[in-house]
């Protein structure tokens, strides 16, 4: 037999050694526990927060479990201002990756710009009520430390938003992907779930304030 036709069967056990003892390096790392209070500063919650596009197609398969298998409907001045909400919800997701992302952003949204706030005018009984409110349920359901506040001119305004919000997360309740338990309730000022999606507890507030030249003062406690 040639000499270069023979099989160097040391260096491949060695090789596959090599192979097993990284396997157990990595089987153990994986089942290192942490405290609560270090979840935070793990690899894996790191990623799971850096990843817009996990947070980003989490939020749309939300949107479409609501408006597929739970019956929402909504129209087409709804629609756009829907998709307004969450462009300004992309600079969250993203974080520091947004630069990185901003032309798979452009394309996939068909837009020339993404921007992290802005200020639309609606008729009365366009929606605008309900889309906040659903876009709410979702961002609290689907995104790690997913908080919202909500802004109303008075406090019946503050109350039926809340109301409105609540009843769109309850479609979520028992979702396989999105489910959440409730953490804490406080009035209809506040309201803590615990989000499955993510495993964070997420927060939801509405408040009323006051319009005095142009400015907002609100009634925090």
């Amino acid at each position: 037999m040639p000499f270069e036709n023979l099989i160097n069967w040391g260096n491949i056990g060695e090789s596959l050694l090599k192979n097993y003892e990284n396997k157990e390096k990595t089987l153990k790392s994986l089942s290192i526990s942490a405290r609560k209070s270090e979840y935070d500063d793990l690899p894996t919650m790191k990623d799971l927060e850096s990843s817009g596009r996990i947070k980003l197609h989490r939020f749309d398969s939300a949107y479409h479990y609501l408006t597929t298998f739970c019956g929402v409907q909504i129209g087409h001045m709804q629609e756009k201002l829907y998709a307004a909400i969450r462009t300004t919800f992309l600079p969250l997701m993203f974080g520091t990756d947004l630069v990185n992302h901003i032309q798979y952003l452009k394309k996939k949204f068909n837009q020339k710009e993404i921007f992290d706030m802005f200020a639309g005018l609606y008729p009365r009984r366009e929606g605008k009520t309900v889309i906040t409110a659903i876009a709410a349920s979702i961002f609290l359901v689907t995104q790690p430390k997913g908080n919202v506040i909500c802004y109303n001119l008075s406090k019946r305004q503050a109350d039926g938003w809340m109301d409105q919000m609540l009843s769109y997360l309850n479609y979520f309740k028992n979702s396989d992907n999105y489910g959440w338990t409730e953490v804490d309730k406080t009035g209809k000022e506040k309201y803590s779930i615990r989000s499955k999606a993510t495993g964070t507890i997420n927060n939801v507030y509405s408040y009323p304030c006051g319009l005095t030249d142009g400015k907002i003062s609100n009634f925090w406690k």
